[in-house]
Formats: C-alpha cells, structure tokens, sequence
C-alpha cells in the first residue's frame, strides 16, 4: 500500500515537473519568436533610414543649385549692364 501511495505521489511530482518544463519551452519560443520579430523590425527601419539619407543628401544637392542660381540671378540683376 505505501508502494502505491509512493509511486502515486512520484507520478504526481514528475507530471507536474514535465508541466512546469513545457511552460517555460513555450515561454522560451514566445521569446524567441518576439525577439526575431524585433530583429525584422530593425531591419525594416535600418533600410528605411538608409533611404532616407539618400533622398536627404539629393534634396541638399538640388537645394544649393537653386540657391546658386537664385543668388547668380541677384547679382546679374544688381549690376547695371543687366539692369532696365
């Protein structure tokens, strides 16, 4: 009778182990899953911004060749020969 009340309370004991184990395993792939998401999202924004720096450096380009052209058109203006 002690047997069986014995082995009784070891299966108990090593179910709620083998529980407790596939818990943490699941806790461990959400984890795991969610730090991968992040990762992709990285990814994503490090491409973004890359793009970004492109399109800023082309608009700085265009920018100071209109200012150029702005400041040339001022100054032909501003000289008497070009002048009405």
């Amino acid at each position: 009778m002690t047997h069986k009340i014995f082995l009784f309370f070891l299966f108990v004991y090593l179910g709620s182990g083998l529980h407790v184990q596939a818990q943490n395993n699941a806790q461990f792939d959400s984890l795991k899953r969610e730090i991968m998401n992040m990762k992709v999202e990285l990814e994503a924004t490090q491409a973004n911004l890359r793009l970004s720096h492109q399109r800023f450096k082309r608009g700085i380009f265009t920018s100071a060749i209109g200012y150029s052209i702005v400041i040339a058109g001022g100054i032909f203006l501003a000289t008497k020969d070009y002048s009405n």
